[in-house]
């Protein structure tokens, strides 16, 4: 409501009134608060979605698309005590979480994945570290990496999360662990 008035206020102060007429800037005005509240109604069941469903099986992984794969992770990332938020979903810059704890700041690419993961993916995330202020990076994914990707991983101090260190974080999790 406070939304629609602000709105309503803007439109008379800029003359919107006079041309567009009451009607049309309420339209517009209710239209727009709809698209904001359903977005923000979209992105919460998600998120609860990927609460809910933390304790998957690999396979269950393996079938997820890509965004719900990265919710599934930031899930992950706070259960292991990580305060983390994804990044726009266009034009993240390679970064698609923002894991912190204490005072580690890590930029994180999720790759959900049928095949070897490139060193495309380390570079992106190494790319994007400073566009989002953090310190280190992290390529999560339910695969492998290549060799490429590794050693450039290595070279750049940038944690790699394969198929394997996923279940062991899955395992812990299951436990109630960090």
């Amino acid at each position: 409501m406070l939304a629609l008035a602000g709105l309503a206020y803007l439109a008379v102060r800029l003359g919107a009134l006079r041309e567009w007429g009451l009607a049309t800037i309420l339209l517009g005005s209710v239209a727009l608060v709809s698209a904001v509240v359903l977005t923000g109604a979209i992105r919460s069941l998600a998120e609860r979605a990927a609460a809910r469903r933390c304790a998957f099986d690999l396979t269950e992984i393996d079938a997820m698309e890509g965004v719900e794969f990265e919710w599934w992770v930031c899930n992950l990332l706070e259960r292991r005590g990580f305060r983390a938020s994804l990044t726009p979903t266009s034009d993240d810059r390679g970064v698609d979480i923002v894991a912190e704890r204490e005072e580690l700041r890590c930029a994180v690419q999720v790759k959900r994945y049928r095949g070897l993961v490139s060193r495309h993916a380390v570079s992106d995330v190494v790319g994007g570290m400073k566009q989002y202020g953090c310190e280190t990076g992290m390529v999560v994914t339910n695969s492998y990496f290549t060799e490429a990707a590794a050693a450039l991983a290595e070279a750049n101090e940038c944690a790699l999360v394969d198929r394997d260190t996923l279940a062991e974080w899955m395992e812990a999790a299951r436990r109630g662990e960090g």
